[in-house]
């Protein structure tokens, strides 16, 4: 039983091949307000957008805008930590920070918070689009739903 067994895996990971793994840099690292990225997501348009402890970014290949609270736009985050990004089917992005959730309009560059009376200042955990269009955010302990318009 054992030289079957043995045979078996044998033969088995005779037919595994191995993965070749590309690993490249960041060519506009140095843009970045910090060199630490917690989340990377690329959206529909091909832009990446970086989740850093210093606020979202976006990168087009050439150029990275960084959208936190600084001292031009003191107001603009409760947190500049974000943790978890998203796109809705109406092309906006939805992303989470450690006191809220925010959405991104993507042909104005405005940010507005999301659903202050229930989310408030959670912690948002996860944030995920459905295929019919749905946004779901965890905050620890509890799931959000709402539709692409931030309903």
């Amino acid at each position: 039983m054992k030289k079957i067994v043995t045979l078996l895996f044998l033969l088995i990971c005779g037919t595994l091949s191995s993965q070749t793994v590309s690993v490249i840099g960041i060519p506009t690292l140095h843009q970045l307000p910090v060199n630490a990225i917690h989340v990377a997501f690329k959206d529909s348009e091909g832009y990446i957008w970086y989740g850093t402890v210093n606020g979202l970014c976006r990168d087009d290949g050439y150029d990275i805008k960084v959208f936190r609270s600084d001292i031009h736009t003191p107001e603009l985050l409760k947190d500049n930590l974000v943790g978890c990004i998203a796109e809705s089917l109406t092309g906006n992005i939805w992303f989470g920070t450690d006191k809220g959730a925010y959405v991104l309009n993507k042909s104005t560059y405005t940010i507005k918070p999301l659903d202050e009376m229930r989310i408030g200042e959670k912690r948002i955990a996860a944030i995920y689009t459905t295929n019919n269009g749905d946004m779901w955010i965890s905050c620890f302990g509890v799931l959000y739903r709402y539709d692409s318009n931030g309903v």
